[in-house]
């Protein structure tokens, strides 16, 4: 997610230096896919508020109002590495310091890490219970 409260208006001298990827995309097309985002998000959190186990019937009805729309250039960092001889890809917000998946995880470490864990529970249930 990105901090849109701050956004400033284009400069160019923004840009020296880096590399930009855009896409040509109709406002209709990027109209609908936002509306098919944001429906499925209203579902999501409608349907998280109660406790089901199948929903036969739901019927959403939306209205959406002062709508605009805006090109805004978001700093977004596309990483790739290689470790291991085997290649990685990640991607990091700029603005947040996130990064996205792709990072080397080792099953061992991860297997490891939940056994410790595991471990020192039922230590504190054992140590409980005395």
């Amino acid at each position: 997610p990105f901090d849109y409260n701050n956004v400033s208006v284009y400069n160019e001298s923004f840009l020296r230096g880096y590399s930009v990827e855009h896409y040509d995309n109709l406002l209709t097309n990027c109209h609908n896919h936002a509306r098919v985002v944001m429906n499925n998000s209203i579902k999501r959190k409608i349907l998280s508020k109660y406790t089901y186990s199948r929903v036969i019937s739901l019927d959403i009805k939306t209205n959406y109002s002062d709508e605009a729309y805006s090109y805004i250039l978001v700093p977004i960092y596309n990483i790739t590495f290689n470790y291991k001889n085997k290649n990685y890809s990640i991607v990091m917000n700029g603005q947040t310091g996130k990064v996205g998946k792709g990072l080397p995880i080792s099953p061992l470490k991860v297997t490891l890490v939940i056994l410790l864990i595991v471990i020192v529970i039922l230590l504190l249930l054992a140590w409980n219970n005395l």
